[in-house]
Formats: structure tokens, sequence, C-alpha cells
């Protein structure tokens, strides 16, 4: 599966290239459209996604060929994980984070791995690629929260949705689970977040749980919260015994252990 795929790809190369030189800054667009027209599936090592061949998702689909999808995550995941980690995951989208996830660790590690996602519209894709790659990690569709949120979910490509707290009359109440009604709430040793600016939050709310964890991979988002944000941020893992020991691009690795 793995060789007809990168076969494929090394005899669209050239295509791919060119399309790249003509189209500019439409690049991602027109090679989305290749990639839509001749790659039914995304793969990435042993790992293989289903996505949704929308108009919406042509801009990230461009990206696919060249493996530029959640790259600096995977980079780190791969760097990072080991075997016997249970991982809780928010912000799953298609599931190639999770899949990748599973692929690393263990055969007992598998089924203690539980991925968290707000966005309705990506729980039938992330059901499909667990299937798809024989994951065993448990699917929660909502949010962790204490109590009931009201979210309202955007998004410019299908593949990069946000869902923000509703201050008006839009918004969905989008179900929820509280830390502590999580399956393994007092096990997971690592957690691995793309929460769009949510993380801060999330680490304060939760920080009673930093002492179990041996490792954080967070992609933050500058963009979306302030300097002083992610300064309290770091100073709260810092206080939790917890240090920065790598990055990729926006996303970052704390880690509880000598390195």
């Amino acid at each position: 599966m793995e060789f007809s795929y990168q076969l494929k790809k090394a005899l669209w190369y050239p295509v791919f290239l060119a399309a790249k030189g003509i189209s500019g800054t439409n690049f991602n667009w027109f090679n989305g459209r290749l990639y839509q027209s001749f790659f039914p599936y995304y793969q990435y090592g042993n790992v293989r996604i289903d996505y949704p061949k929308t108009e919406d998702s042509l801009k990230r689909c461009g990206g696919f060929f060249f493996d530029a999808y959640e790259d600096n995550e995977s980079e780190l995941i791969q760097r990072h994980m080991k075997p016997d980690d249970t991982v809780l995951e928010l912000g799953a989208c298609l599931g190639f984070i999770s899949c990748l996830t599973q692929s690393i660790l263990g055969e007992a590690s598998r089924s203690t791995h539980t991925v968290v996602e707000a966005n309705p519209a990506m729980i039938p894709h992330l059901k499909v690629n667990r299937a798809l790659n024989d994951s065993r990690f448990e699917v929660i569709e909502g949010v962790i929260a204490e109590q009931p949120v009201k979210l309202v979910v955007e998004a410019d490509d299908f593949l990069s949705s946000q869902v923000n707290e509703s201050e008006g009359e839009g918004g969905v109440v989008i179900p929820h689970v509280a830390y502590s009604e999580l399956p393994l709430a007092e096990d997971y040793n690592v957690w691995i977040m793309d929460i769009e600016g949510g993380e801060i939050s999330f680490i304060q709310t939760y920080q009673a749980y930093l002492s179990r964890l041996r490792l954080i991979i967070v992609e933050t988002h500058p963009d979306l919260v302030s300097r002083e944000e992610l300064d309290q941020m770091e100073c709260l893992l810092r206080e939790n015994g917890l240090r920065l020991i790598d990055q990729s691009g926006p996303v970052v690795v704390w880690s509880r252990e000598e390195v």
C-alpha cells in the first residue's frame, strides 16, 4: 500500500511541481484540485486518511502531496511519544494525529488513548479513519468542561475549523464531559492539544492534573492569544515541574523528564 502510494506520488511529482510554479498564490488550491482528482486518500507512512473532497478543503489538500499536513505535530510525536503512554488528545479533526499516535503506542496502550473533538462535522471522518487504520482510540464528541458550553464552529476550510464560545444567539450547545468523568482521568500521562487557543484555559482549569503528566505536546496560537497569556501558561507548566524541551513551528513539547 505504502509503495504504490509513493510510486504514484513520484510519477505525479513533476506535475505538482510545475503547478507550484504556474499557480503562484493559488498553488495550494490548484494542487488541492489535482490531489483530490487522483489521490482518494492521504497517506503518511502506514497511516492512511480519508478526507472530505469538497471545495472548502482544496487549500489544505494542496499540502497533502508534500506531507505538509500537521507536519510539526507529527514530527514531535514521533520523536517523543513512548509505546506505554496513556494519551488524552484534544482537537483531533480527521484523526491523522490520532492514527499516527496509535502507530507508536504499544498493544496495551492503544485502547487507553482518548480523543476529544468538538466539531460535530469531523466525527464521521474521525471514526472512518479509526476503522481504516485499525485504531482503537475512544472518540468523545464534545468538549471537556465542567458545565454546558455554547459554541459556534467557524471554518475557512473544512480541515481547519475553529470552535469558539458563542456570546450571542448563534451557536449550539455542544456535549461536554467533566475531566474527572473521563475514562482514565487519573492515568493520562500525555496530553496532545490542538484546540485553537483553548489550550491556555484548559491548562489553567485542569492544572491539578499536571503533576500526573510526563509530556505535553501542544500547538500554540500566538495569533489568537496574547503573549502575556502564553507567558502565564509557560509559568504554570514550569511551576508544575515541566520544562520546554523541543519545538517545531508553533508546536511545543513540555516534559518532566531529563533529555
